[in-house]
């Protein structure tokens, strides 16, 4: 996972269209690990995120 980084900043995202490839940092299992969205290639995924600790989602 050390080679996968955010594809590009700012690039759009197109309906039907592929998402490009990018990594970040997430919490599981009472841990901090990093994802790769490659790494789900073949699956259904769900990305959530919020932007501050404390925002109402």
């Amino acid at each position: 996972m050390d080679d996968c980084k955010i594809a590009a900043p700012r690039q759009c995202f197109r309906l039907e269209e592929p998402a490009p490839n990018f990594s970040a940092p997430a919490y599981y299992r009472g841990r901090e690990i990093e994802v790769c969205l490659r790494d789900f290639r073949g699956s259904w995924l769900l990305l959530f995120f919020y932007s501050s600790d404390f925002t109402f989602v």
